[in-house]
């Protein structure tokens, strides 16, 4: 609509560690076979749609998502849509971390909104850089980025917020849309839309 802002948000396709269970974080994972033809049916469905910038993630998955997805779009890199760093977490599986394979894993595990991964960042400080890039774009208009789960989580937490993120649950499939309309207020519109994945659904 005329004077907002709206923003859609574009997870990355699937990767070789996204399908084993592993943390990925920042770890500089591309994409799988299966993520390529995930971002190439996101294409399909976005064949219509005008954005007024693409930003990305400079993360290569995220890159490489944008590329095959938006062919021929200028795409800017942008280092503050990375994943949450989680440090020394990068290349366990959940399954590791569930089990004790990190202490602080652990810890991290039973209050993801406060603690620390071991080397990593806060899920806080993943909002912050969220809100720094979000502030810096223009009142109006349509903005894609393509960036990473936890990026996502963070732009829909600075509009619903949550005391427990334990109790928060959304599902971000890979290559799935979210979109956040800001104007006289900020309205989520959708949340991990993936029906281009979805055999006979119409894009």
């Amino acid at each position: 609509m005329p004077g907002e802002l709206t923003i859609t948000l574009i997870r990355h396709g699937e990767t070789e560690w996204n399908a084993a269970g592993r943390v990925q974080g920042q770890a500089n994972v591309p994409l799988s076979e299966r993520g390529r033809e995930q971002a190439r049916l996101l294409g399909e469905r976005l064949s219509g749609a005008e954005f007024d910038a693409v930003y990305t993630s400079d993360l290569s998955r995220a890159a490489e998502t944008a590329r095959l997805a938006l062919p021929g779009a200028p795409v800017a890199l942008e280092p503050r849509l990375r994943e949450q760093d989680v440090g020394e977490l990068d290349g366990l599986t959940w399954k590791e971390l569930l089990s004790g394979g990190s202490p602080m894993g652990l810890e991290w595990l039973a209050d993801p909104l406060k603690a620390r991964p071991p080397g990593g960042e806060t899920f806080p400080e993943l909002v912050d850089r969220y809100q720094e890039w979000r502030g810096a774009l223009p009142a109006m208009g349509h903005v894609a980025a393509v960036t990473h789960g936890g990026l996502i989580l963070a732009a829909l937490w600075t509009v619903i917020g949550a005391a427990d993120l334990h109790r928060w649950r959304f599902e971000l499939r890979p290559t799935s849309l979210t979109s956040l309309r800001f104007g006289a207020q900020t309205l989520i519109e959708r949340v991990g839309d993936a029906a281009h994945l979805e055999r006979g659904q119409p894009a």
